[in-house]
């Protein structure tokens, strides 16, 4: 989930390459329209921090809350303090500075356990 459509390709082409199957969204309200209906349908979200409208924190804490199996990796090309969503969601929440690679991505993913 970005605002950015080159960046939602980018990492499509490497979740594809790692086996996941992906939805892109562009906008928080449509992702969280999509995940409200049945949240154990989205085990894992990459969630943009500066998003306009419903920011990327608050629609991960909607989706960590919605289930409890859910995970969350949120990035940022800024400097970025998540520590509270960390400590409300232990083991189920993460921060991955941007730009990032496939490599980054992919151990950041890992040590989500997603």
């Amino acid at each position: 989930m970005d605002d950015e459509p080159q960046l939602i390709a980018l990492v499509t082409r490497y979740l594809e390459r790692l086996g996941y199957e992906v939805i892109r969204t562009e906008t928080t309200g449509d992702a969280w329209a999509r995940v409200e209906p049945d949240p154990g349908a989205f085990p894992l979200a990459i969630i943009d921090l500066t998003m306009p409208g419903l920011g990327g924190e608050e629609l991960a804490r909607r989706m960590l809350a919605a289930h409890r199996e859910t995970r969350v990796l949120l990035t940022s090309g800024y400097a970025a303090d998540v520590r509270a969503l960390e400590r409300d969601f232990p083991g189920r929440a993460a921060f991955l500075q941007k730009p990032f690679n496939g490599d980054r991505l992919g151990e950041a993913l890992r040590r989500l356990g997603g």
